[in-house]
């Protein structure tokens, strides 16, 4: 069973753990940290305002298996951001699906979002067919770009309305 727990300076150790190359610490986080990723940038991060910073927890095996933060973009929007399923094994399992189920369904119950949205890299086809099947779908494929060493990826931005979130909860 996948929960959300609150993230906390606890966690940091975890989670510096997790993201081991400057290539992941871009995907996870996009260019709002530099690598090695370390306790005082994940501090500072901590104080931004409205965002919910989580733990993501697999309570069958009691420990720690992500991380993910939703922020409020809009007042009625908020944007799940700076995902990551910590353990490669982990990944292509579907627990990606139960993840974003649960944050949504937090975005959505706990902080009454209207809509989600979400950033993912047009390269990340995973990410999106995950997203996808959670009933996110793409508004727009922005021009802006993030550079890595010599590569550009471009960001998809993926949009989730609560009514099409409860449909979607009706068959899962």
């Amino acid at each position: 069973m996948i929960t959300l727990k609150k993230f906390t300076s606890k966690d940091f150790t975890q989670l510096i753990q997790w993201v081991d190359s400057p290539k992941l610490l871009i995907q996870f986080a996009g260019p709002n940290f530099n690598f090695p990723l370390n306790e005082e940038q994940l501090k500072q991060h901590l104080k931004l305002p409205n965002r919910r910073h989580f733990v993501i927890y697999d309570s069958s095996r009691d420990q720690p298996i992500g991380h993910a933060e939703i922020q409020k973009i809009a007042t009625e929007t908020g944007l799940i951001c700076r995902v990551i399923l910590g353990n490669p094994t982990d990944r292509g399992k579907g627990l990606g699906k139960i993840l974003i189920s649960e944050l949504c369904h937090y975005g959505f119950e706990t902080c009454h979002f209207k809509s989600m949205e979400l950033n993912v890299y047009e390269w990340n086809i995973n990410a999106i067919k995950c997203y996808e099947s959670v009933g996110f779908k793409v508004i727009e494929s922005q021009e802006h770009l993030v550079k890595y060493n010599n590569e550009q990826w471009r960001i998809v931005r993926m949009h989730l309305d609560n009514k099409n979130f409860k449909s979607y909860l009706k068959t899962f």
